[in-house]
């Protein structure tokens, strides 16, 4: 049974403002919701005969409210899966259906199963025990058959007090994965540790800039877990300043790029010692102002450009082992760093909730657990127009044109009609 640890960069801005006050997250993956028992019987001293429940139930510990929370997550799609069936009612009601279907025939395949060895050896076997291991094997086979990782998996993820970051961090929650957030607001932490379930979540305060709070971190993560699966660096600023403010440069690169570089040197070596039987992943939170520049806030592309760099050559580094990296390119998203957030003004029409990225990162590792660049679009922006006014910026360079056109008085209107002649 294969599972995944995922590494990637996230970008919640939109590049066709010059806001740059929208906000930047960091995430990781904590482990997983189940784990062996450590002490296994070699030696068959078992009071307990080997076709017994008990003989095998000492090895496992099922907690059956998250047996019934994952049963329920099978049952009930969610996030951008969902998006795609909600207009087309006789689609989703026929993969309700097949879901019921599959999860019940199991339910009741293993009572026939069970009933029959029962019989066959002889010993009576009591329904509460049948039940145990029925929920034993779907706390197994839910996660697994929705996202390739799932219990006994650890999650660790950066600025996961609220935004992108736990959003992420609820996801990896319901397949019964084991959290740990990170963020340097402990209220928020605490706030978003109770909206995603105590039970498997554990929050640690920190500044990801400092070197000292990774190295306590790894400390705990090695204590507490013994791996990482998957590690998402969310963590992000979006202070303003002006090209002569030195602190407010150093300000941003030391959470926005610092807090990667920090990150992946305290954890990289247990994220590929994880992976030894499988894939692991790490996930980087970036910015489209990363790649296109827009003018306004200069630091933040700055640092933005240096985290793609940087985790460009990380996935090339790593690329003859089982750790995965992804770049993670929010558009625009409206979270809790987004102006008028916190006067409570609503999300505007044209951004994505911070779920809505999570579940299109989600889907896209679905269908490649290789991919690198996950750029987002929202809705003012889609894929098409993304890769448009990308492929622009790199022709800055490859046809010697001023830089930041699009925005210049002079030139804006001839990049508009050029980014839209572009065709693929």
């Amino acid at each position: 049974m294969s599972k995944s640890t995922y590494s990637a960069l996230v970008d919640i801005d939109d590049d066709d403002t010059l806001n740059t006050a929208q906000s930047q997250l960091e995430f990781q993956i904590a482990p997983s919701v189940f784990q062996q028992a450590q002490q296994q019987t070699t030696n068959n001293t078992s009071t307990s005969a080997f076709w017994t429940i008990e003989f095998y139930a000492q090895f496992f510990d099922v907690n059956s409210s998250d047996v019934a929370q994952r049963i329920i997550a099978a049952l009930i799609p969610k996030g951008s899966f969902m998006d795609k069936i909600s207009p087309n009612p006789d689609l989703y009601v026929t993969v309700l259906s097949f879901a019921s279907t599959v999860v019940f025939s199991y339910i009741l395949g293993m009572v026939g199963a069970l009933w029959g060895l029962s019989r066959s050896f002889g010993c009576p076997i009591k329904s509460l025990e049948i039940a145990g291991l029925i929920g034993y094997g779907m706390s197994i086979w839910v996660p697994v058959s929705m996202k390739g990782f799932g219990t006994g998996d650890v999650a660790l993820i950066t600025g996961g007090g609220s935004g992108i970051g736990l959003a992420l961090a609820k996801r990896c929650y319901s397949v019964g994965m084991k959290v740990l957030i990170v963020d340097i607001d402990a209220q928020k932490l605490e706030a978003a540790r109770e909206s995603i379930g105590v039970n498997r979540t554990t929050v640690f305060a920190m500044d990801v800039g400092q070197k000292g709070d990774w190295i306590r971190l790894r400390k705990l993560v090695e204590k507490d877990y013994g791996r990482l699966d998957f590690l998402a660096l969310n963590a992000g600023i979006s202070p303003s300043g002006t090209f002569n403010d030195v602190e407010y440069f150093h300000a941003m690169f030391a959470v926005n790029f610092y807090g990667v570089v920090n990150g992946v040197a305290a954890f990289l070596s247990l994220v590929k010692a994880s992976a030894s039987k499988k894939t692991t992943r790490i996930v980087i939170t970036g910015s489209k102002q990363g790649i296109t520049n827009p003018p306004g806030n200069p630091a933040y592309n700055a640092s933005k450009a240096a985290i793609r760099s940087y985790a460009e050559g990380l996935s090339f580094e790593l690329r003859n082992t089982p750790v995965s990296v992804t770049l993670l390119v929010p558009g625009w998203t409206y979270t809790g760093l987004s102006p008028g957030s916190s006067e409570g003004k609503p999300k505007p029409d044209g951004a994505w909730t911070a779920d809505q990225v999570a579940g299109f990162l989600d889907s896209a590792l679905e269908q490649d657990a290789r991919r690198f660049y996950v750029v987002c679009p929202d809705n003012e922006v889609d894929e098409l127009l993304d890769k448009k006014r990308m492929l622009w910026n790199i022709g800055d360079i490859v046809h010697n044109r001023q830089p930041l056109n699009r925005w210049r008085e002079d030139s804006k209107d001839a990049a508009a009609k050029g980014v839209n002649e572009i065709s693929f």
